[in-house]
């Protein structure tokens, strides 16, 4: 086998690795999440507050819908990218508008910190005054 032929097989086998990672991801991640605790610019949400007001994140196939108490919203489509660290999630509104965001998966705990509309995807984590980020923490139902 020559050097090429290698080459090409080698990526074909690491974007075939990317891409059954993803879908592993889409897979866990679908479904009723429940909010849990928020914050946004620095300033995190009282716990009971978030949990009074009862929001749930749906996931299904490709899709995203927000839901509190009996009304919900769809929130578009969304992607994710696991072969980065931290984790990409991109979120796309009906409107075309995008939010571009960082996710982890660990057990039944879903976070996610995004950026607003036209900001740069968050690095990390976290949250600061100013900052046009908001991080969240679901669990699933």
């Amino acid at each position: 086998m020559n050097w090429k032929l290698g080459f090409i097989l080698a990526a074909a086998l690491l974007c075939g690795g990317i891409s059954s990672k993803a879908e592993e991801d889409r897979d866990v991640i679908q479904g009723t999440w429940i909010l849990d605790s928020s914050e946004r610019d620095g300033v995190v949400t009282n716990a009971d507050k978030s949990k009074a007001r009862d929001v749930r994140l749906i996931f299904e196939a490709d899709q995203i819908m927000a839901k509190m108490g009996d009304k919900s919203v769809s929130l578009g489509s969304f992607s994710l990218d696991p072969s980065k660290d931290p984790k990409i999630y991109d979120r796309t509104y009906p409107d075309g508008s995008k939010r571009l965001g960082l996710y982890k998966l660990e057990g039944k705990t879903l976070t996610i910190c995004v950026a607003d509309l036209k900001k740069e995807r968050p690095k990390e984590f976290v949250t600061r005054k100013g900052d046009g980020m908001t991080l969240v923490i679901y669990r699933r139902e």
